[in-house]
């Protein structure tokens, strides 16, 4: 998937999970590059074959996945305004 950026938030999060997965080079910010990458991936089947083996794998091991990270940042941010509200 190309994702073009926009300005609204529900047009950036094509932005956020291409770039938590590492797929940055998916990501156009304006319609000229949104059309040339496109056509660009269209014409490069053994490209688009790898992406479809590995995705998975890309997905899982990515920060979307990374269960215990967000649990530790969740957790820490709980506390931080815990404390502060307390204060």
């Amino acid at each position: 998937v190309i994702s073009l950026v926009g300005y609204r938030t529900a047009s950036r999060y094509g932005l956020s999970f291409l770039s938590a997965i590492g797929l940055n080079k998916f990501v156009a910010n304006t319609e000229e590059e949104y059309i040339n990458k496109a056509v660009e991936l269209a014409n490069n089947i053994e490209e688009l074959k790898l992406l479809r083996f590995n995705l998975r794998d890309i997905v899982k091991n990515s920060s979307l996945c990374d269960s215990v990270t967000f649990t530790r940042e969740f957790e820490n941010a709980l506390r931080f305004m815990w404390k502060k509200w307390c204060n």
